[in-house]
């Protein structure tokens, strides 16, 4: 399985054509898609994927002018249904359990607000650490001087939580002393924020993970994609 997640950026706008043509490109089996908007932008976006073969498909059914999360895949899924539990906002989080495993897909928000939602999602991936599990989405987090320059990230010890619960991420895993970022600030400061993390028990399934930079350096979002292979 080629799993795909990408930040659409405030839904897409007038570059959802051109975001649908590069996910086509892609050839993902499934997308994972963050700051996705219930807006004509979104169903046409939902109808160009449903044409390239992905016809299984769900939202996080974020309110009107809110960034959620879409899930979409050529293979079949069931949504595990809506949290009311989830911290500010539940269209920040979309749950479906595919054959061989649960998706967990998040966009989280920023500031004080982020720390709240990490201690929920920490608590929840504490629930389902036993799954064949896939965390991922836009994180809007990482680790000082590792995935940013310096030491700005609200939150930064949650990755080091991921870890001591046996959830591997799979860029830095298949990566190693590698150094890239998903997402530059205007004063030209790199971030990588965009994260697949699986399971102890899905991990020995990960081939491959891969920064796509080309739909942020022509501009078609502002984030770089990531691509995963799962066998």
């Amino acid at each position: 399985m080629r799993v795909l997640t990408l930040n659409l950026r405030h839904g897409g706008g007038s570059r959802t054509d051109s975001i649908g043509a590069f996910i086509k490109d892609c050839a993902p089996d499934t997308v994972v898609l963050t700051e996705f908007r219930e807006n004509q932008f979104g169903g046409r976006l939902r109808s160009m994927l449903k044409e390239v073969g992905h016809e299984h498909q769900a939202t996080s059914e974020p309110p009107k002018k809110a960034n959620g999360v879409m899930l979409a895949s050529r293979l079949p899924f069931l949504p595990v249904g809506s949290n009311e539990a989830v911290p500010h906002g539940a269209w920040r989080f979309l749950e479906a359990d595919f054959e061989s495993a649960r998706f967990g897909c998040v966009y989280f928000p920023l500031g004080k607000a982020k720390l709240e939602f990490w201690t929920w999602f920490i608590d929840h991936l504490h629930l389902n650490r036993s799954r064949r599990y896939l965390a991922i989405g836009d994180f809007n987090t990482g680790k000082h001087l590792i995935d940013e320059d310096g030491s700005t990230f609200h939150g930064a010890a949650f990755m080091d939580t991921m870890e001591s619960l046996d959830f591997v991420d799979a860029w830095r895993s298949t990566n190693k002393e590698k150094r890239e970022f998903t997402w530059f600030s205007h004063a030209g400061n790199g971030f990588r924020l965009d994260y697949a993390f699986l399971s102890s028990s899905l991990a020995p399934s990960l081939i491959s993970a891969r920064h796509i930079h080309e739909s942020r350096c022509p501009a078609l979002t502002d984030h770089s994609a990531l691509l995963v292979e799962l066998s």
